[in-house]
């Protein structure tokens, strides 16, 4: 179940096949490995929020936070109410997502990647209802953990909310490695649909001349 999952992340991200995935997630809940499922959810719902599949992120974060819950599983599970208000924030309930990555936050076992996507969610909020130092410091943390996991998942997004930061409020400098970096890995592993959203942030910025402007 476990090889089943990581074999099944890179085209889950790249094309949009989960097969791979719910292979995994359906050998873990057959065997009854919990932590093994939970990984499974969070990649199934991971990689649909990253391709922009509303529906089907919606399914697997429900899903996987009612199974989790039950068993009382708590990294994934984490990780999965994160990626709830992170999909709270994109349908325009941003009250409630404020309220979901608050409250997550809050809890001491919600650290490092367990609260990215509450980070992210949270950051994105507070840029664009202009809290700048509430933000500054939230990106800050949000760009350390992306940064210290190293999985485009994570630094792609990350990388993004620096530049509207930087785009809406200044502070061009500080975005612009970030982006140009982790554009540079979405060019290599061929996610298209990042190489394009960070491209535009660069481009809003200013920088799209640099280093990867001939890149695709």
């Amino acid at each position: 179940c476990h090889v089943a999952t990581q074999v099944g992340i890179l085209p889950a991200a790249l094309h949009g096949d989960d097969t791979q995935l719910r292979r995994g997630l359906a050998l873990a809940r057959e065997g009854g490995r919990h932590m093994e499922a939970g990984i499974a959810y969070q990649a199934l719902s991971g990689m649909a929020m990253l391709n922009r599949a509303r529906p089907g992120a919606a399914k697997w974060i429900t899903e996987g936070i009612g199974y989790l819950e039950a068993r009382q599983i708590e990294a994934p599970l984490r990780y999965l109410q994160g990626l709830h208000a992170l999909h709270l924030f994109d349908g325009g309930e941003w009250d409630a997502a404020a309220a979901a990555s608050h409250h997550l936050l809050s809890r001491p076992e919600a650290c490092g990647i367990t609260q990215i996507f509450a980070l992210l969610t949270l950051a994105r909020l507070q840029t664009r209802r202009g809290l700048l130092d509430e933000a500054s410091t939230t990106l800050h943390t949000l760009w350390t953990v992306a940064e210290t996991c190293g999985l485009l998942q994570h630094i792609g997004p990350a990388a993004a909310a620096l530049g509207e930061h930087a785009a809406l409020h200044g502070g061009a400098e500080t975005a612009i490695g970030p982006l140009r970096s982790a554009r540079r890995l979405a060019i290599a592993l061929g996610a298209t649909p990042l190489v394009a959203e960070l491209g535009f942030w660069l481009d809003r910025l200013g920088a799209a001349g640099g280093p990867l402007s001939s890149d695709p």
